[in-house]
């Protein structure tokens, strides 16, 4: 840490050999809180579909499949059409120019968010949805992050918070699925 002479408090980051620039606090910050979730994301989710349902096997069975089936087609239409966006829209193209990514991201995050909705609707092997839950998580995420860097207004952050929370109880609810299935 190091002080700038203008009342602020920079990290100073030295992540690739040659770069010696400075990231403002705040910015280093939310990056290493973001780190910490990521990481701890999965033990959150199977924490989540341990305690979110009741264990009667014929009710709760029929219930879990259906909201798991509600909230995975809706995860899956969001990133979907927010893929369609990315490609399309040139409101969201804008959003993304002044994100300050170049445009190849967009293209590629597109592309994985696509793969990302496909990959939980069809029946593929249960880690390879493991991988697309992951993927979808760290772009809902990476999108609170990118709001946040260009300060955005409380409406930008609810479709990713309405995705966040379709990804949890879809998870959930997979996961849930799963082990009973495995017994």
């Amino acid at each position: 840490m190091v002080h700038s002479g203008d009342g602020q408090w920079q990290a100073i980051s030295s992540c690739r050999q040659g770069y010696s620039g400075v990231i403002p606090l705040p910015l280093t910050a939310l990056w290493s809180s973001t780190i910490v979730m990521i990481k701890k994301y999965r033990q959150m989710f199977v924490q989540i579909a341990d305690t979110l349902f009741v264990r009667d096997k014929t009710t709760c069975m029929k219930k879990e499949k259906i909201i798991y089936r509600a909230a995975t087609a809706a995860i899956a239409l969001i990133s979907i059409g927010g893929a369609i966006g990315l490609l399309t829209s040139s409101f969201m193209i804008q959003t993304v120019d002044q994100m300050g990514y170049p445009g190849y991201f967009r293209v590629e995050l597109a592309i994985g968010k696509i793969i990302g909705g496909l990959v939980l609707l069809l029946p593929v092997a249960p880690n390879i949805k493991e991988w697309a839950y992951a993927g979808l998580a760290i772009n809902v995420l990476s999108a609170f992050v990118a709001f946040a860097a260009i300060h955005g207004t409380p409406g930008q952050y609810v479709w990713p918070a309405v995705a966040l929370l379709l990804l949890i109880v879809s998870y959930a609810c997979f996961k849930k699925i799963n082990m009973r299935a495995a017994v």
